[in-house]
């Protein structure tokens, strides 16, 4: 029950403002979103987005991986630069280079 307050005093604050950020870029009055489209042509793709049906699950969606995303990319980053140099320099002996360096050696070493 301790950890559960915890966690929710610690999460809440920071959902409560991503949602407030992100319904005002969605905003259908002067929101950047609705701007960028603007500017670039796209005027028919101007809607309200957070109150129609056919796109509020989408937006939420994206809004929630933004969330999400800057914690799992330091996640992703702390394991492959805990892999040993070595590991990479023996691969660029055999020949490996590039992506298939990072895919084969830096991935599934982590695991």
């Amino acid at each position: 029950m301790l950890r559960t307050r915890t966690a929710l005093a610690l999460v809440t604050p920071a959902v409560v403002v991503i949602g407030y950020v992100w319904a005002q870029v969605c905003s259908p009055v002067g929101g950047p979103l609705g701007a960028v489209l603007g500017a670039l042509g796209l005027d028919e793709l101007r809607r309200v987005w957070l109150g129609d049906p056919a796109t509020a699950l989408f937006a939420i969606a994206v809004a929630t991986v933004w969330m999400y995303l800057g914690h799992a990319t330091v996640i992703f980053l702390a394991g492959y630069l805990a892999v040993p140099t070595a590991v990479f320099e023996a691969a660029e002996l055999d020949g490996a280079r590039g992506w298939w360096r990072f895919q084969h050696v830096g991935t599934q070493r982590r695991r």
